[in-house]
């Protein structure tokens, strides 16, 4: 007899376990297909009357793609396509079948190609009905999503700590109010993240949480880089010794400087798992009877820590499950489940192997197979037997089939004890937020109210369910019709809304809330209610409406100050602005609150001294209001000189700063400045002036006096002389100093005649004769210029000033030219010499009071620098004018006009000279 030839017992053997495989592959509830190359069905199970409601006889001949949906047949001829080409167990797919009433059931596939097997010859499909798990799934993710509104209209923060202080969880109502990004605080304590202040208190507050078992609440502040804000952190006990704590901004309350009403205690409790112990067994239980297996386990990955722990075993040492119960994220056991690939194990591989553990314990043949939901590895069952050596084929092939639908019925089950303890967490969250909660359904009946709604509305819960909010008068007569277009709009597809709507409490007082609306949508995306979340502001209004009060005050005095005001935010922005600032630097309050920086009304050259003196007000080094001067810069670009007045606003981290423009101030007090310099030089010229004729008449007098009656004639004459030419210099300073008091006086005036000029010429020559000049004078008059209206002495007295100028920057003997003309309807007569001449930047400065050339520092020719200022304003009476020129050659030519005759306009003929 061959060794290889099977004996009657082993024969017998073999056709009971095909027998029995027979009998389970038929009478399961999954459907078994085998489907010709040209896709007609050529055999089908007795399930499929449960399944689809035909009897097998009535499938056999048909074609599979007849019975599938249209947008499905793409995807299944893909499968089948794929199915026929490669030989073994092909991956499942989902597609909808018809069943025999017309409806559409979902069935999950996966087939076996055993085309080349002459029993069967076909295509055999493995599918089981879904639909009831799919629809599961979909009122699970509907489920979510509601919740998910409703935490979305939370304008809190949620943490969830363990009991030494760790962060587990949070839920950010507001991501700006996150002191750290996530990544940072996460897994870490409480005390390590925050502010060691702040951390004390927290951790203090976990521990009296957990040690009480009570709620606990207490305020913070934290520093962000835009400013401090400050925080009310509540903390309850929740499930599993964890802590609950609701963080919520109360900034606002605190800059406002007023309380709002303490907020209960916002409490949430996310606990419990689901227990998968029944359905594990059951798993177990549909292995071993397919593969006659008779040891196993089913392992699940912990989602947060990535580890393998065991949730269910049978037909295992309590010592072999004692080491095997658990195995870390990085080992090597966890990174084969999670390659997603099954692994099956013989006698002989496990002693190769050397997996000593499995061998102590007696298992001779091993299959590692991963849990799958969506493609992802959720788990593993590892099965074994302490009898047959190794894993055929045809049940490796079952158990990966069975594996399929276990993955998804457990994750399945997973999802659905973590919607059961997401609902706890809610209730907890709802019953024990710190705002009233409101659902209505879609006629805006109650449907659901948590304990704070009915303590602020003064209801109890039966009072409200049931009815509508209109029917038990809960909204404000005026604000009715708003809510109920609100409520329109929402239920219209609009999923949040926020608004202010008073209500009216059971005891007839009002209530103004700040109400956040969610609309929770069906699977379809139908609106079917709504939820409002309704915060009590109503003394926060109250004192919004004192802040108006005082702010309407504080705008009327701000307006009505008469002087420019602005309001400046801590970053130097203005954040309001007065109508005087208009007036006074050319801009609207529209450019420039919200818009503009104070800095950028001031000159550049005084910023560096405005930026010092608000640095110190602002840090507290000066105290109380600063004033100070600086330039400032009109909207025309005109510089203004301005009188600042700076304080700071205690409370509201804002400065006031008040501007004066004294640009007429400083430009008075500069001239002032000016003429005083000008009266010291002109004291300064005048002494020098009177000094030297002074000395001369003292030192000529007192010779007189002690030797007059010994001096020969000739002497005595030189000396009256010498007296007569300083007593002469002394006139004319008098005589200067008295024109220039009776200009300033508006004293001088003109007494205007027609006269003949060539006269008075000559005769001012003789004066300057006289005085001892030896310059030639020369006199050339036009024919046609005779006379002119003038003041024959104010005439006189020009040209004596003119020609003493002439010949003080003349050298010595040189000539000097007068020189007159007929020009329309004046008379122009010009002074010219050979002299130094005057630079261009000074011939309209030489007019003015106390001007020579060179400055009165450098006094080197007598005079008190009047002469030329008296000169321009004895024309000026007679209405003419007066310049200087430069002569070919070199020196000067002084240039005047006059009338040739009386000027009817000017009214009379004489006139006051005065100082413009």
């Amino acid at each position: 007899m061959s060794p290889d030839a099977a004996g009657p017992e082993e024969d017998e053997t073999l056709a009971s376990s095909e027998e029995r495989f027979r009998l389970l592959i038929e009478n399961s509830l999954d459907l078994i297909t085998v489907l010709k190359k040209d896709l007609t069905i050529s055999y089908v199970g007795p399930s499929v009357k449960l399944l689809l409601g035909y009897e097998p006889e009535e499938m056999i001949g048909k074609n599979l793609l007849e019975m599938i949906h249209s947008d499905d047949i793409a995807v299944a001829r893909a499968a089948l396509d794929l199915a026929f080409r490669r030989p073994g167990v092909s991956k499942y797919a989902e597609v909808r079948i018809r069943h025999k009433d017309g409806s559409w059931r979902i069935h999950e596939a996966s087939s076996t190609n055993l085309l080349d097997d002459p029993k069967i010859q076909g295509l055999v499909i493995n599918s089981r009905d879904v639909t009831e798990r799919k629809s599961v799934e979909n009122r699970l993710a509907q489920e979510s999503n509601e919740l998910e509104a409703i935490f979305q209209a939370l304008p809190d923060l949620l943490f969830r700590f363990a009991p030494d202080g760790v962060i587990i969880d949070y839920k950010a109502g507001k991501p700006t109010d996150l002191y750290l990004p996530p990544e940072v605080f996460l897994g870490r304590r409480v005390q390590d993240v925050l502010p060691e202040s702040v951390g004390i208190q927290a951790g203090m507050a976990i521990q009296e949480v957990n040690e009480k078992g009570s709620t606990t609440s207490f305020e913070y502040s934290l520093t962000f880089p835009e400013g401090e804000q400050f925080y009310e952190a509540r903390m309850f006990p929740a499930l599993e010794n964890e802590v609950i704590a609701v963080i919520r901004n109360i900034t606002e309350r605190k800059r406002s400087e007023r309380f709002f009403e303490v907020q209960r205690d916002l409490a949430l409790a996310l606990s419990g798992t689901s227990d998968l112990g029944e359905m594990s067994e059951a798993s177990l239980q549909a292995i071993f009877e397919v593969t006659g297996m008779d040891s196993g386990a089913i392992y699940l990955v912990d989602g947060r820590t990535g580890s393998l722990d065991i949730v269910y075993h049978r037909g295992l040492t309590e010592d072999f499950v004692a080491k095997t119960a658990h195995y870390d994220s990085g080992s090597p056991n966890v990174r084969v489940v999670m390659a997603g690939e099954p692994i099956f194990l013989k006698y002989e591989e496990l002693e190769n192997y050397g997996i000593h553990p499995l061998l102590k314990e007696g298992l001779k043949a091993l299959a590692v197979i991963p849990l799958k939901s969506e493609g992802k590895v959720v788990g593993c069952i590892n099965v074994a037997s302490h009898s047959f050596t190794e894993l055929q084929q045809p049940l490796r092939d079952a158990i990966e089939v069975l594996a399929s639908a276990i993955g998804q019925s457990i994750e399945r089950a997973r999802l659905v004890s973590a919607l059961r303890d997401s609902e706890r967490r809610y209730r907890l969250l709802h019953d024990y937020a710190g705002e009233a909660i409101l659902t209505y359904d879609r006629e805006m009946k109650t449907i659901n109210v948590n304990r704070r709604a009915c303590e602020i509305l003064g209801y109890g819960a039966d009072e409200l369910l049931g009815s509508t909010i209109f029917e038990l008068g809960l909204i404000h007569p005026n604000d009715v019709e708003r809510a109920r277009r609100a409520a329109g709009r929402l239920l219209s597809g609009l999923e949040v809304g926020r608004g202010e709507i008073r209500f009216l409490k059971k005891d007839g007082s009002v209530m103004t809330g700040d109400v956040t609306a969610a609309v929770l949508l069906d699977r379809e995306g139908e609106p079917i209610a709504v939820t409002n979340i309704v915060s009590d502001i109503t003394a926060s209004r109250a004192a919004e409406q004192a802040l108006r009060e005082s702010e309407e005050h504080y705008r009327i005095t701000f307006e009505s100050t008469g002087t420019a005001m602005v309001l400046i935010g801590l970053d130097g922005t203005i954040v309001d602005a007065n109508q005087e600032v208009e007036k006074l630097l050319g801009y609207n309050r529209e450019d420039v609150v919200g818009k503009m920086k104070y800095m950028e009304f001031v000159h550049p050259d005084d910023l560096r001294s405005v930026t010092a003196y608000s640095r110190h007000l602002l840090s507290g080094e000066l105290t109380g209001p600063v004033q100070y001067e600086a330039r400032t810069i009109r909207r025309d670009g005109r510089v203004l000189d301005t009188l600042i007045h700076v304080s700071v606003l205690p409370g509201i981290d804002k400065s006031v700063a008040s501007l004066l423009d004294i640009t007429e101030k400083k430009r008075y007090e500069r001239e002032l400045e000016v003429r005083a310099e000008q009266l010291r030089d002109f004291l300064d010229v005048t002494a020098h002036e009177l000094r030297h004729p002074v000395t001369l008449l003292e030192g000529y007098a007192e010779t007189l006096g002690r030797y007059g009656m010994e001096m020969g004639r000739e002497e005595m004459l030189k000396s009256l002389a010498a007296i007569g030419r300083a007593t002469s210099q002394v006139t004319n300073v008098v005589e200067d100093l008295l024109d220039i008091s009776r200009i300033e006086r508006g004293l001088m005036s003109t007494a205007g005649r027609s006269q003949e000029l060539r006269p008075l010429v000559y005769q001012a020559i003789e004066e300057m004769m006289v005085r001892g000049s030896d310059n030639r004078i020369e006199v050339d008059f036009a024919p046609d210029l005779d006379k002119a209206w003038i003041d024959p002495d104010r005439f006189l007295r020009l040209m004596i000033i003119l020609l003493d100028n002439a010949v003080k920057y003349s050298p010595p003997a040189s000539l000097i030219e007068v020189k007159g003309e007929v020009t329309g309807e004046e008379a122009l007569v010009s002074v010219m010499d050979r002299g130094v001449g005057i630079p261009t930047e000074d011939r309209e400065n030489v007019f003015e009071r106390f001007k020579q050339v060179g400055g009165p520092l450098h006094h080197s020719n007598p005079g008190l620098g009047l002469g030329l200022y008296i000169a321009r304003r004895i024309v000026e009476a007679h209405g003419g004018r007066i310049w200087n020129e430069p002569r070919a050659g070199g020196g000067s030519s002084f240039r005047f006009t006059l009338p040739l005759r009386e000027n009817r306009g000017q009214g009379q003929a004489t006139k006051r000279l005065r100082i413009i």
